[in-house]
């Protein structure tokens, strides 16, 4: 079980990064 919420915060935290570069490329675009 700890090991399932290790991965899923990890694939959480993964997941937001991506969106932090896809907001700051978008940025870059439109700028």
């Amino acid at each position: 079980m700890q090991t399932y919420l290790n991965l899923r915060n990890s694939l959480l935290l993964d997941t937001e990064q991506r969106l932090d570069v896809i907001l700051v490329c978008l940025n870059s675009c439109l700028t």
